[in-house]
């Protein structure tokens, strides 16, 4: 048995990781689009006599941590084929649920994950069968709708007694899954060796009311070897090569997810000493690129 997806022509598909950390892509959908697909069912004998076909789409969110538990946040059922016989070789049934309100986006976390999952249920006197293929929901928002609204920049000061004083300064608190990260450091004391210098980012996961889960998802050395004073070293991180989520904030009074940007340094006895300061990703909307007069002219020649 298969169960196929009709995709959405020119979309982007989801990429998740299974157990053996092996990439894999499943179909992606926005929130309120229909979702559509064709049962097909392969008979290996000449009949088969069932009590129902029924087609489930159901929005799972699953805690993985101390406490495992899973709880269904969409919950929609059609029968798909009336109870009877199939007795061609080869049957297929389309089915669709129309205007799903998928709010949450498809997430896979260490305590916990949104999975979005199409069941289909064949009925019979012994024991029901069972397909699932799940697919992801992306919900994406235009750029100037997120980030051009109070995005403020960081300022953050380290000081260490009359040892070390230095302030790290970020352009931006708001950005998006795909951008980089730009600043500076400014040292305006430096009394002390230092060896080197670390930008980090933080995913935090926290199960309300439980726990919560720290993970360094990317790291970037911004400074090998001794700084002197006034000296300034630039910020440049971008963040597309690692796998990042937006910032989710309350998921069904479930969890959230939040990420911090942290500055670590190490002196040449290897002591740590770290400052960080909370950032807000989100997943911007691709946008279409308007061609030149000069590319339009080049496809028309060719």
């Amino acid at each position: 048995m298969q169960i196929l997806i009709n995709e959405i022509p020119n979309r982007r598909s989801f990429y998740l990781r299974d157990e053996d950390d092996r990439r894999y892509k499943i179909p992606c959908y926005y929130d309120k689009e229909d979702i559509s697909g064709i049962i097909s069912i392969s008979l290996t004998s000449k009949s088969f006599e069932h009590k129902g076909i029924v087609m489930e789409l159901l929005g799972l969110i699953q805690l993985t941590g101390e406490t495992t538990s899973t709880s269904q946040f969409i919950t929609l059922s059609k029968e798909i084929c009336t109870p009877g016989k199939l007795t061609q070789p080869l049957n297929r049934f389309e089915f669709v649920f129309r205007n799903v309100e998928k709010s949450y986006e498809t997430y896979h976390g260490n305590e916990c994950s949104v999975k979005y999952i199409l069941r289909c249920t064949i009925k019979t006197s012994l024991r029901n069968l069972q397909w699932e293929r799940e697919f992801g929901v992306s919900n994406p928002l235009k750029r100037a709708s997120v980030l051009s609204k109070d995005n403020e920049s960081i300022k953050m000061e380290v000081g260490i007694d009359e040892w070390l004083h230095l302030s790290v300064l970020l352009d931006q608190s708001k950005l998006g899954i795909k951008d980089c990260i730009t600043g500076k450091v400014e040292f305006k004391k430096v009394s002390m060796k230092l060896k080197n210098m670390l930008l980090q980012v933080i995913k935090r996961e926290t199960i309300i009311g439980l726990y919560e889960d720290n993970t360094v998802v990317c790291k970037f050395e911004i400074m090998d070897g001794a700084p002197v004073k006034n000296e300034t070293v630039p910020i440049r991180f971008f963040l597309k090569p690692y796998e990042l989520t937006p910032t989710y904030q309350n998921v069904n009074n479930k969890f959230s997810v939040k990420y911090f940007v942290n500055l670590v340094l190490y002196d040449i006895n290897e002591k740590r000493y770290y400052k960080q300061h909370e950032i807000e990703l989100f997943r911007i909307l691709r946008e279409k690129k308007n061609k030149s007069e000069d590319e339009k002219k080049e496809e028309k020649i060719k």
